[in-house]
This record gives C-alpha cells, sequence and structure tokens, in this order.
C-alpha cells in the first residue's frame, strides 16, 4: 500500500506525543505534534500482532485505500501513514471535540438538527463516491476544532454499489437487513442514520435491549416507540428512515431535502446538554 499523492515519509520519531485521546482493541490514539511543521495531529498506533488477532490486514488495506480517497469537510482527513517493525501508524486530523457518544443525551432538537445535517452530508458525499460506510454510530462521529462534523473510522466501509453479504457494524445499529444475515446495500447507513438521530433526540437507542436476542428481534419487528417529546417533523424524519424494507427507507437525498433537516435553526439551548463530559 502506498501512502496517499505520494506524501513523504515519517517515522514516529517525527513526532512529540502528547495525551492519550482513545483506545481500541487494536490500538491507540495519541495527540502528537509534528516536529518539522508544528501541525497539531491524531496518531493512531496499531500493533501488527494485534490487527492479525482482532482484525485483518485486509480490513486495515480497506480502511486505508477507501478514507485516503476521501475529501469533504464533514469527513476525517487521513494525510498519511507509515509503519516500523511492530506498528502501523495513521496520520489524522485531530477532531479536539471528541465524539458524539461523549455528549450528555438527549441534546436540544436544533444541536441533534445540525449534527444529524452534517452527517447525511458526509455520508451523501462517501456514496456519492459509491462508498457506504456500514459502521455509522455515536462514536464514529466526531467534533473538528469548527465544532462540526467528521464522519470517521472506515474499517468496514465498501467501495462498491452491489449487494454484500458481510456482516459487519454495531448492534444497536445493524439494520434488519443485516441483523438477518441477508444481502445489503448502502441503504444500511440510511438505516443507522436514524439510529444516530434517535439516540440524539431521544438519548437511547431505539431497539436497545436486555439480551442480544431480544435486540435483534426488535430490529427485525421495527419496534420502537417515539417520545412524544419529540416534534412531529422529526418524528416523520426516524420514521422514515427506520423503515423494516431497503426499498422503502428514506434515501439519503430525500433526508438531505426533508423539512426538518430544512428547518431554521433556531438558537441552540441548553449547552448543557451538548457539551461533551469531564
Amino acid at each position: 500500500m502506498r501512502n496517499p499523492n505520494n506524501a513523504p515519509a515519517f517515522c514516529k520519531s517525527d513526532f512529540e506525543f502528547g495525551k492519550l485521546l482513545g483506545r481500541g482493541a487494536v490500538g491507540r490514539v495519541w495527540l502528537v505534534r509534528e516536529k518539522r511543521l508544528g501541525r497539531i495531529l491524531a496518531l493512531k498506533c496499531m500493533r501488527k500482532r494485534d490487527i492479525l488477532r482482532y482484525s485483518s490486514p485486509a480490513v486495515l488495506r480497506r480502511e486505508l485505500c477507501v478514507h485516503s480517497t476521501l475529501r469533504h469537510r464533514n469527513v476525517l482527513r487521513l494525510y498519511n501513514w507509515f509503519s516500523d517493525s511492530d506498528n502501523i501508524y495513521l496520520l489524522l486530523e485531530y477532531a479536539p471535540g471528541g465524539d458524539l457518544f461523549a455528549l450528555h443525551r438527549p441534546v436540544s432538537e436544533p444541536r441533534a438538527r445540525k449534527l444529524v445535517a452534517q452527517t447525511v452530508e458526509a455520508l451523501a458525499f462517501c456514496h456519492s463516491r459509491g462508498i457506504a460506510h456500514r459502521d455509522l454510530k455515536l462514536e464514529n462521529i466526531l467534533l473538528g476544532a469548527d465544532g462540526n462534523v467528521r464522519l470517521a473510522d472506515f474499517g468496514w466501509s465498501a467501495k462498491d454499489t452491489q449487494r454484500r453479504t458481510t456482516l459487519c457494524g454495531t448492534l444497536d445499529y445493524l439494520a434488519p437487513e443485516l441483523a438477518t444475515q441477508k444481502p445489503h446495500t448502502r441503504a444500511v447507513d440510511a438505516w443507522a442514520l436514524g439510529v444516530l438521530a434517535f439516540e440524539l433526540l431521544v438519548g437511547r437507542a431505539p431497539f436497545t435491549a436486555p439480551g442480544r436476542k431480544e435486540t435483534l428481534q426488535r430490529i427485525t419487528a421495527c419496534t420502537y416507540t417515539i417520545p412524544q417529546s419529540v416534534s412531529p417533523l422529526a418524528r416523520q424524519f426516524l420514521s422514515s428512515l427506520l423503515q423494516t424494507d431497503p426499498a422503502k427507507r428514506m434515501s439519503l437525498a430525500d433526508a438531505r431535502r426533508h423539512p426538518w433537516i430544512l428547518k431554521p435553526s433556531d438558537s441552540i439551548q441548553s449547552k448543557e446538554n451538548s457539551s461533551p463530559k469531564d
């Protein structure tokens, strides 16, 4: 795999390490400063042995090949990658606002609308490039220095428009066709968008149950209740996305034009409900 745009090669000593930003099964993400240019970035460090144990080189290769081609204001930038004998490093845009999972939820409806609208823009851009994200969730939506959405983590992405059968994604966000292991298309991203919008507006996922089996049953039956506190327009937006039949599910193009998304923004209230946790 070659670095994007023939970018100059890096090594670990080119960076000063700051705080730990996050960790996962295959590695950690650090705040770093590039010594030569002084840029503040995020460096994702993944041990090769952990990639083999918990993931696969093919998944990482797909993530790099897909992510490196994406340039959009609402997609987290992948600048470069490099490796040494033990690790693979991804040099990423630093998103100081953290992820949406860290928000106190529910957030105000104007705040939710802004976040969802920007997520729609990111997904629509990916789809225009023939890419399905397939793992949309609060943890994979970051907030940049400008306070706007950055779509991240393309490990499960697929760069084609054909129907696929790979089981991927996170339980609470699985579309019914994924939950039943049927062939699926990019419409799974529209379903996941509905789940994400529901979480922001209501404060919980729509289909969560005590056990995995019951959660899957709720997903396949599309059993959920929207609280009366959610406005009629937002309720209609959610129900249009959370359709069991992918053919009846609202497309991203229609989501961009939905009256709830296009509604003029009010001043964002209740800052305490939309700021990240300490």
